[in-house]
């Protein structure tokens, strides 16, 4: 396009300039010289047209500047989003982790609680065991001393009748 713009700048001087020096060609030099004008005014008009479209680009371009712009903006608020989710997964893989351990160190106390409460009652029942039979031989020992007081009252009595006959 410039190099069409300065051939044609060439020519129509070099046309103005055969015109002023009356050359003998003027008819056939005129007729060049209206052609270059008309070149130069179909020129002038591409390049009013390049121009415009120019201008469209540029507004374009900056149209699309503003929307990256924008999208950077969107890109920064998600990463700084991205990186504040992190964090609370970071926190939230702490925390259970935390209640993972706690979740542990509950299940052993637990099963430590019920290891000692089959013991406490295996032992109950020992000694529940050991009660019966201490019962038993109480009841056993009871009904003897029972049984040993109605023998001494008897001997008692007989004791007393026996007195009775032999005297005192």
């Amino acid at each position: 396009m410039t190099k069409q713009l300065l051939i044609l700048s060439l020519l129509t001087l070099f046309g103005i300039s055969l015109a002023l020096t009356g050359c003998s060609e003027g008819t056939q030099q005129q007729a060049e010289v209206e052609n270059l004008k008309a070149e130069l005014e179909t020129i002038k008009a591409e390049r009013d047209k390049v121009a415009d479209e120019r201008d469209q680009l540029r507004t374009q371009l900056d149209a699309i500047a503003g929307s990256r712009d924008k999208l950077q903006v969107q890109v920064q608020d998600l990463t700084t989003s991205g990186d504040t989710l992190q964090g609370q997964v970071q926190d939230l893989t702490t925390s259970r982790d935390s209640l993972k351990k706690q979740v542990e160190s509950l299940t052993t106390s637990r099963d430590e609680l019920l290891k000692a409460k089959d013991e406490a009652t295996a032992k109950a029942q020992n000694a529940q065991s050991q009660i019966n039979q201490l019962t038993e031989k109480l009841e056993a020992e009871t009904q003897k001393v029972a049984d040993l007081q109605t023998q001494a009252k008897q001997m008692q009595d007989a004791i007393k009748n026996l007195q009775k006959f032999v005297g005192p």
